[in-house]
């Protein structure tokens, strides 16, 4: 049976997901840092680089709308995961925005911080809609109902993992630049928020197969979809950068960066591996969104 793969949403598309995700865990782990009252120069920094993520994601999501005219409409429709998603993604933004700002000496003199009401409700705000900017991909790609890859529950884990996961690394890619101010303390961060991510590849790992076992046991498109995948076209993309430089490489870097004691070479081993990590998040959205085969059902 001949196949036919959608074609509709392409770079643009991949990198909404992406960013948004990415803020959306950025922002989450900044202020699991903040509660410890620990380490500013990393939670501040995060915090002002999430709603440049979710920005960007915002802005990749309105482009590919192409005209003015649709632009207008996706504010109109309330029924479509675009136009939903579009709104979760602003307010998302406004909210980790106004609570991040005052935090900076240039705009101190906002009459609100995260002591005052306002910057509570902001916090408040943001908080729930990180986690919304992170599944949200997966409303988005499950509303296209002829597209049994994307039609599954499978998506929502492997999203929010995956952008917790991306996230991270932005956290870690902060502490390496940053270890001139943190001094010793630089080892003792990194050995603490890499933890956190080997678990994290390892619930990511879990999600992918999950995700190759739901759509193995589905209708032929989500077969053929998995098919290319781990068999065709996209094999080494999924394969070799997804699972292998995205995922494996990472835990084994990670894990010898915690074995090891000089600096150093910890310093270099989790950087490499924060870049491959943010590689294969990226990855993994193309791979998703490129590979989505329409049912025959619908031909």
């Amino acid at each position: 049976m001949n196949f036919e793969r959608q074609t509709s949403w392409g770079i643009l598309i991949v990198s909404a997901l992406f960013f948004s995700g990415m803020g959306g865990g950025c922002f989450f782990f900044s202020f699991i840092l903040e509660l410890q009252n620990k380490y500013e120069i990393i939670f501040k920094t995060g915090k002002i680089l999430s709603p440049i993520f979710t920005f960007i994601g915002l802005l990749c999501l309105l482009i590919d709308l192409k005209t003015t005219k649709k632009f207008y409409r996706i504010f109109l429709t309330p029924s479509s995961w675009m136009t939903r998603g579009s709104f979760v993604l602003l307010i998302f933004f406004l909210c980790e925005l106004g609570y991040s700002l005052p935090s900076l000496e240039l705009f101190e003199w906002l009459p609100w911080d995260k002591t005052t009401s306002l910057g509570k409700v902001m916090l408040m705000t943001a908080v729930p809609f990180s986690f919304l900017a992170m599944i949200y991909p997966a409303f988005l790609l499950g509303a296209v109902k002829n597209i049994p890859s994307w039609d599954t529950a499978a998506l929502f884990p492997l999203f929010l993992f995956f952008s917790l996961y991306n996230g991270l690394a932005v956290l870690l890619l902060i502490t390496i630049l940053s270890a001139g101010t943190l001094g010793n303390q630089t080892v003792v961060i990194l050995n603490i928020l890499m933890k956190m991510e080997i678990v994290l590849i390892i619930f990511g790992l879990l999600c992918l197969y999950s995700l190759v076992e739901t759509m193995l046991n589905g209708n032929l498109a989500a077969k053929e979809s998995i098919f290319i995948l781990i068999k065709g076209e996209f094999m080494g993309l999924f394969i070799g950068g997804v699972v292998i430089i995205g995922l494996i490489v990472p835990f084994f870097m990670l894990i010898s960066s915690i074995l090891i004691k000089n600096a150093t070479p910890i310093l270099i081993l989790t950087g490499i591996s924060s870049i491959l990590i943010l590689m294969g998040g990226f990855l993994l959205r193309y791979a998703i969104v490129k590979t989505g085969v329409y049912s025959p059902l619908y031909y």
